[in-house]
């Protein structure tokens, strides 16, 4: 008794079944063969031929696919360093030619670097100093040489 054929339905079994029926379609079946009859039509070995090869293309394409997507995967992660610092010196040139701060880098699709604050001339600090006192003072959070305190807290009384 032949030994059954494993008839799972994954793609590579499925692969490997068509594989061997044109394996043996080319070795045993000729021109001079009698047809063979499937589905109740009569196919000559070209034809079983041609329908193995058809089938076999639609589970083969998938793995070339597949296999052509994780080479162009891995030469984008090995290109990755020298994508980068290219990328990063067309950046740095166009922040050179139009300024790092410049509202036409966002064409680009770089944000410009924010204005920082401009700084306060020694009177303008004195002034503001001075305010926060007044503020602290008006509202009670200062007492002696700069310690905040919450105004009228009375330290907590130990029971009796």
């Amino acid at each position: 008794m032949a030994k059954r054929t494993n008839r799972g339905h994954n793609p590579g079994k499925i692969q490997a079944r068509v594989q061997a029926l044109l394996d043996g379609v080319q070795q045993k079946l000729s021109s001079s063969t009698k047809p063979l009859e499937v589905a109740g039509v009569d196919n000559t070995n070209v034809d079983l031929a041609s329908t193995l090869n058809a089938i076999l293309t639609r589970y083969v394409a998938p793995e070339n696919a597949h296999q052509a997507w994780q080479l162009s995967v891995h030469a984008r992660a090995a290109a990755e360093t020298q994508d980068m610092a290219s990328i990063d010196a067309i950046e740095s040139a166009l922040k050179n030619r139009y300024g790092a701060s410049s509202p036409e880098l966002l064409a680009f699709g770089i944000q410009p670097k924010k204005e920082s604050p401009r700084k306060l001339t020694a009177q303008q600090r004195e002034a503001a100093t001075e305010k926060a006192r007044e503020t602290r003072a008006e509202h009670g959070h200062v007492s002696g040489a700069g310690v905040t305190t919450t105004p009228e807290k009375q330290p907590p009384q130990p029971p009796k």
